[in-house]
């Protein structure tokens, strides 16, 4: 998959740094360099995968907006029913729990998946997520 050009809050813009892109902003509309900025899916995880020299001003970054290369992440860690197996397919659909405290809060509830989606297991990392509401979990990578 070719890298995409596209720009990022200086700040951000870190080489392996990783994000959701959540869409574009109404801040952004008026702004002549938005096509390079909204050419990213919303709700896809992006990897930057090099930082170029150019720098621009920017409404919605004070420090401006570098211009970088991303590519997009296709496998995710997810917290999945202690029952599945490797290799097969499983719809995405995260526990009930209102703990956000949870360390593994993000594991069950990743950025970059979809509720309700079907994915492919395949790697199991961990054997077993520990859950302080007693779902039976584990860790593993998906695919689309």
């Amino acid at each position: 998959m070719p890298n995409i050009i596209t720009l990022l809050g200086e700040c951000q813009a870190k080489k392996g740094g990783r994000f959701v892109y959540l869409g574009h902003t109404q801040t952004c509309k008026e702004c002549k360099l938005r096509t390079i900025c909204f050419n990213l899916e919303a709700g896809k995880m992006y990897e930057v995968a090099a930082i170029r020299e150019k720098l621009h001003d920017c409404l919605l970054h004070d420090t401006g907006a570098r211009v970088v290369e991303v590519t997009e992440v296709t496998a995710h860690e997810a917290a999945i029913p202690e029952k599945s197996a490797n290799g097969t397919a499983i719809t995405l659909n995260p526990e009930d729990c209102k703990n956000r405290g949870c360390g593994n809060w993000r594991l069950c509830h990743p950025d970059a998946l979809a509720a309700g989606k079907t994915y492919k297991i395949i790697k199991i990392e961990r054997k077993k997520v520990e859950c302080p509401e007693g779902h039976k979990l584990k860790a593993a990578i998906l695919e689309e």
